[in-house]
């Protein structure tokens, strides 16, 4: 089975760990974070928002294109608007998509020094974009 897993989760709280595991030896992890980086520093701007989410959404998409059996999207995925494109392309391929939120038990900081107030409203966001029943 061909699937893809959608993970959301404030920063800090292991969706790169999570998807790490998942992915294994063959999968694709599609992080922004990752191009963020320039010459093993990293460095956010929020001017590069727009660029770093469509090029994870190309890294994405070239592993479905190229079937990859496991393609996971680990960004923050704080509302629905920022991961169903990732979920559409996936169904619209033949994926079947599971959609994943890591808590924050461990009460990790965020390696990348987002500040607490963010991470909260991440959070909220992440509530409000829940689906149970």
């Amino acid at each position: 089975m061909k699937a893809v897993y959608i993970i959301s989760g404030v920063p800090g709280c292991g969706k790169s760990t999570i998807a790490k595991q998942i992915a294994g030896e063959t999968g694709v992890v599609c992080e922004a974070d990752a191009f963020f980086y320039v010459n093993g520093v990293y460095e956010w701007k929020p001017e590069n928002l727009k660029v770093v989410h469509n090029k994870c959404f190309d890294k994405f998409k070239k592993a479905i294109d190229d079937g990859v059996e496991t393609v996971i999207n680990s960004n923050t995925n704080a509302t629905i608007k920022e991961w169903a494109r990732y979920n559409d392309y996936a169904i619209e391929n033949g994926y079947t998509v599971f959609k994943m939120i890591v808590e924050n038990f461990h009460n990790n900081d965020s390696i990348h020094s987002v500040p607490q107030k963010n991470r909260e409203i991440m959070a909220d966001r992440i509530k409000n974009s829940m689906k149970l029943i």
